[in-house]
């Protein structure tokens, strides 16, 4: 997701533009037929969140509604296919920004009702295939409340995912559901900067010019991608909101940094190497000087790349 998140915003802008698509025209999909699936957990009596054109909006149900949606699933890579969430589209997404501040607070205990390998599903249904997490740069909502809903992703950490590492075997199944917290902060950080950097590109709509007169404005647009590609990572293009949210999720990463378990704080680490915090490479070298003994080689080098902003 990380990778498709940058490529979409950094690649496959451009050739949007080409064919006449407006990057944030409004995306709808039909839920009708995901609500009646039997492995769904949301059935007929949530109509009320669908309008009469089979719109579905998430923003509209309730917390244990959103709970069942995401993680009362059979396990199957074909969940969730097809569905996409745009912040713009929800009639609350309030809702959705309050949804998942209590999830992550109360993450232990919610997660326990379903098998870890609907919990790794559903982690990745929220951070990627449907991305609700997007709300979390929702400039109309507030603040302070979108930086709560960072901290309180420490919970997760802290109450599930290192009680539980301890916990589980190593097997192929249990590493792979471990890749959704691995990567977790890794697609945050990637929305950031997707989003910052789009922001600085001056979008028009060109699709009611005929094509004459759209094509010089096209390639400017392409221009300005290609020079907002080198401003990933900087923190100074950021404004006072942005840059409060960077660092509310530095803050974040470094509560989870502290962890002792090895597992989280590798998911810290990974988070802080997407991050591109002007705190980082003294936070990272700080855990080096305190960890090296403990460090194979092969992790040293990785956490060296996370210290440059440099991982993968």
């Amino acid at each position: 997701m990380a990778a498709h998140l940058h490529q979409a915003t950094e690649r496959d802008m451009a050739g949007a533009w080409r064919a006449g698509v407006v990057v944030g025209a409004a995306h709808r999909h039909d839920f009708r037929a995901e609500m009646e699936r039997p492995d769904c957990g949301i059935h007929e009596e949530s109509a009320g969140a669908v309008s009469n054109d089979s719109e579905f909006d998430l923003s509209l149900l309730s917390f244990e509604e959103l709970v069942h949606y995401f993680f009362d699933r059979e396990v199957s890579d074909k969940q969730f296919d097809g569905v996409t969430f745009f912040t713009f589209e929800a009639e609350r997404p309030e809702n959705v920004l309050a949804f998942m501040t209590k999830l992550f607070r109360e993450f232990a205990a919610i997660a326990q009702r379903f098998s870890v390998e609907q919990v790794h599903q559903a982690v990745w249904a929220i951070f990627s295939k449907v991305g609700i997490a997007e709300v979390l740069f929702e400039s109309s909502l507030s603040l302070d409340q979108r930086t709560s809903c960072i901290a309180a992703m420490s919970f997760v950490f802290a109450d599930y995912v290192a009680p539980l590492r301890v916990a589980l075997s190593t097997d192929a199944g249990n590493d792979e559901f471990h890749n959704g917290f691995y990567m977790w902060w890794d697609f945050i950080g990637h929305s950031f900067w997707a989003h910052e950097t789009t922001r600085l590109i001056n979008f028009s709509d060109v699709c009611t010019l005929d094509e004459a007169a759209r094509q010089p404005l096209l390639d400017s647009v392409d221009d300005q991608i290609r020079a907002s590609r080198s401003q990933w990572g900087n923190a100074g293009i950021l404004d006072a909101e942005a840059r409060s949210l960077l660092d509310s999720m530095c803050d974040t990463l470094s509560k989870i940094l502290e962890l002792p378990d090895r597992f989280t704080q590798f998911c810290a680490l990974h988070g802080l190497g997407h991050l591109h915090h002007p705190r980082v490479a003294s936070m990272v070298q700080y855990y080096i000087d305190k960890h090296r003994h403990e460090l194979t080689e092969q992790e040293l080098i990785v956490v060296e790349a996370c210290r440059g902003g440099k991982i993968l």
